[in-house]
């Protein structure tokens, strides 16, 4: 059995779904999985999750993603990107960067968004697509959520025509982004592409794309766990690590060697024994002591 963290490429066109079932496929592996799912007409960095490893993805989602994204001004979709219909147009679009700049600024920090029509967000039970594509009316204002983007900056602006980078926590959909900046101005507009670039600490520049991947060397290009940066916590002894893996608290010891905040994510860090074995997540608890979440388990995680 295979264990650790593959970075792929997915083109647009497919769903994250399905280049997890031919990972799947390939490995012959049932446990295998992702993180971050990108719509089917987006593109970039995705991580797949095999093995023990998928036992990582809530620690994974904390991390913040990075995305390039071209929109159009003058018209909108129902998904808001081009897999739609034009459903509004509108002349107003020659707007001066400073006004653009200024409505991108009020959607940093913690904002309320409404997700897209055409979305997997679930509504009693269903995903939004499914209402969409039968035509029955969803109450999406009940569906508002509070997201975090961190950052978004022009990359260029020649109207109609808008180009952003974009970093921003989970959670947050960028077609409905560029949807409410456009909205903001009086105005409407449509994302033509979205490349994730950068997530989990990685680059796209480190994905394969699935071309690249077959059964007979999909082994060696398997990251370790240890290659992400996640906080760590390096116990001092076997009998330590035997300790937490059996549920015992252990009060905190000078000789632990500590890589990295846990503030970002929610105070866990890998537990580790001889730097390159990864056993669990653990976290402080009351009166300073350490306790292990969750298992994964005493080898290393890679072949």
């Amino acid at each position: 059995m295979l264990n650790g963290v593959l970075p792929i490429y997915k083109p647009k066109g497919i769903t994250s779904s399905k280049v997890t079932h031919t990972l799947r496929t390939l490995l012959h592996q049932s446990d295998v999985g992702h993180v971050g799912t990108l719509d089917p007409a987006a593109q970039g960095l995705m991580l797949i999750l095999v093995g023990k490893a998928t036992r990582l993805e809530q620690l994974l989602h904390l991390f913040p993603k990075t995305y390039m994204v071209v929109a159009e001004f003058g018209f909108e979709t129902d998904t808001l990107d081009t897999e739609g219909n034009i459903v509004v147009r509108t002349d107003n679009t020659a707007f001066a960067r400073s006004r653009i700049f200024s409505a991108c600024q009020r959607q940093v920090g913690n904002i309320t968004q409404i997700p897209p029509l055409f979305a997997a967000v679930k509504y009693r039970g269903r995903p939004l697509y499914y209402y969409a594509r039968n035509n029955l009316a969803v109450p999406l204002a009940q569906l508002k959520r509070q997201v975090s983007v961190l950052s978004i900056r022009i990359n260029a602006w020649q109207p109609p025509r808008l180009k952003l980078c974009v970093t921003c926590r989970k959670g947050v959909y960028i077609r409905s982004l560029v949807r409410d900046i456009a909205h903001s101005l009086g105005s409407c507009a449509t994302v033509l592409d979205i490349v994730r670039t950068e997530a989990y600490g990685l680059s796209s520049r480190m994905a394969w794309s699935l071309a690249e991947i077959s059964s007979a060397n999909v082994g060696n290009c398997l990251l370790p766990i240890t290659s992400l940066p996640l906080p760590r916590l390096q116990v001092s002894s076997e009998e330590q690590m035997r300790r937490l893996r059996h549920g015992d608290k252990l009060m905190y010891d000078n000789k632990w060697i500590v890589a990295g905040s846990a503030i970002m994510f929610g105070g866990s860090f890998l537990l580790t024994y001889n730097t390159d074995k990864v056993f669990g997540i653990g976290k402080f608890i009351k009166d300073d002591k350490l306790q292990m979440c969750r298992s994964l388990f005493t080898e290393k995680l890679y072949v």
